[in-house]
């Protein structure tokens, strides 16, 4: 074996190494979070809130108040979450155990998807080893207490059974399974969409593949959705629909969305996905060409919707990073070959495979990032029991908007999440814009509240000027008690009512 040989082969050991140590990283991070008490990211809290009402069998998408607005996402995620907390017990436990058991079957099928397309272990490998490496600029959110990990996984396992499976028994189960992911979060249309044309386009000849994808999709979602939307008298889709449609268009994130969160961070698997599909379409490949372009738009489509919006943070990204690196492992053994199909001299092909591995080994590198930032600190948590305490010493209850289920650790009860209640003053659609304005204005000058807790004074969302007034700042250290991902805020100023 001569010099250029050994390099490419230690590149490429390099580059597999690289991706089952990201793999491990992530998987080791997340069982070091899992167990912390508090919160990772600013409203994982509201959606302990939501379990808890599950727990309590209280309707979720009822009138808002002050006492609860739900959030703008379909229910799946919250009872399949209630069911596992009833063995574990309410808190953020269980929520993040289910998204991080979703998030591992993300891997595996990624992994499982790659294997099966190129029969190569090596390629699923960087397949599964990438998208673990865009966990943190994916939001480092695949194990935290929201919906996104367990509506990604039964997207891909819906795409997945229709790119390998051509039964109509098949075509049943994946429609099930589009139809579970829309009622985890409803931009799974986005992505479902170019699915089911793929399928009609491919069988043609005969619809009823198609039909059964799509009607199965369609009976199931749409079922489950007039269900929900008459027992809770038109809540559901006044939430799910008008109060998630109304988030205003970030007009720089039209480009920005290209540039920065895709071509900028994942330059490397563009390429190589790009490749991919112009080789197949040169060897007239069209069923590899029309599935993986129609998969990889609704993936992309389905993070740029997202992203447009405002509040649209870096976990809008997970679905175009999951779909990039199922392309990047299905690319890289079609440039292997084309290498050594088309150069004649062993050096040149060597050259190339070195080419190719230094090129990913540049990709798993500038997904790199230091994974002590994505745990709290022991400081974190002595500051987040003293703010407990604290807040169990108020004689009386204790409103805590910006942060859901902390108050219920300290005894109280909990209240309705400010990001919700901005979501409801903000829509389009006035029905619950003025009763919520009525119920907090009234509680306000009722001073039911004790103390309220406040992120920063004087929200828009919470009117305090005339019966309340900030008494105190509550943490001394400006570094604790902060979350990792996300808006990066904690409680800061205590307001208790006009003496």
């Amino acid at each position: 074996m001569s010099l250029f040989d050994r390099g490419a082969t230690v590149l490429k050991y390099l580059v597999l190494v690289g991706a089952a140590l990201y793999i491990a990283l992530y998987i080791t991070l997340a069982i070091l979070r899992i167990p912390y008490p508090y919160e990772l990211e600013w409203m994982e809290g509201s959606s302990v809130d939501h379990v808890q009402r599950v727990l309590e069998g209280k309707s979720l998408y009822v009138a808002p108040s002050v006492e609860f607005v739900p959030m703008i996402y379909p229910p799946l995620y919250y009872y399949v979450s209630a069911g596992v907390a009833k063995f574990t017990g309410i808190g953020f436990t269980p929520l993040r155990l289910v998204s991080f058991f979703a998030s591992l079957g993300c891997l595996l099928l990624i992994f499982l998807w790659v294997r099966r397309e190129t029969q190569s272990w090596q390629a699923a490998l960087l397949a599964a080893g990438l998208f673990a490496a865009s966990y943190r600029i994916g939001g480092a959110w695949l194990d935290i207490a929201r919906v996104d990990s367990l509506f990604l996984l039964f997207l891909l396992a819906a795409a997945y059974s229709i790119r390998f499976y051509d039964t109509l028994t098949s075509y049943v189960v994946a429609g099930v399974l589009l139809a579970l992911s829309f009622l985890t979060k409803q931009v799974a249309l986005v992505a479902a969409v170019p699915l089911i044309v793929r399928v009609l386009f491919r069988e043609r000849r005969n619809a009823s593949s198609a039909i059964l994808l799509g009607g199965t999709f369609v009976v199931i979602a749409a079922g489950v959705t007039l269900i929900l939307n008459s027992v809770s008298e038109g809540w559901y889709s006044y939430y799910v629909f008008d109060v998630a449609s109304s988030h205003p268009i970030v007009q720089t994130h039209w480009l920005r969305f290209w540039s920065r969160d895709i071509l900028l961070p994942m330059a490397i698997a563009c390429l190589l996905a790009l490749f991919f599909v112009f080789i197949r379409l040169i060897q007239q490949r069209k069923d590899h060409v029309w599935f993986y372009s129609l998969f990889a738009a609704g993936m992309l489509g389905a993070s740029w919707l997202s992203r447009l919006k405002a509040g649209g943070y870096d976990n809008c990204l997970i679905p175009a990073y999951a779909a990039l690196a199922i392309l990047l492992g299905v690319a890289v053994p079609v440039a292997l070959k084309f290498h050594d199909e088309k150069l004649h001299e062993e050096l040149e092909k060597t050259l190339a495979r070195s080419f190719l591995y230094a090129a990913l080994m540049i990709q798993f590198l500038v997904l790199s990032y230091n994974p002590l930032n994505q745990i709290p600190t022991q400081a974190d948590r002595a500051a987040g029991d003293s703010l407990i305490r604290k807040m169990a010493s108020v004689n009386g209850n204790v409103f805590l908007p910006f942060h859901g289920y902390l108050s219920s650790l300290a005894g109280k009860k909990s209240h309705a999440h400010v990001m919700a209640i901005h979501d409801v003053l903000i829509s389009t659609n006035d029905k619950g814009k003025a009763i919520l304005q009525a119920d907090i204005a009234q509680a306000l000058q009722e001073r039911r509240f004790a103390a309220i807790l406040l992120d920063v004074e004087h929200p828009e969302e919470i009117p305090l000027e005339q019966d309340y007034a900030m008494q105190e700042k509550i943490f001394e250290r400006a570094e604790v008690f902060r979350p990792v991902t996300g808006w990066i805020t904690r409680p800061e100023f205590v307001y208790k009512p006009w003496m």
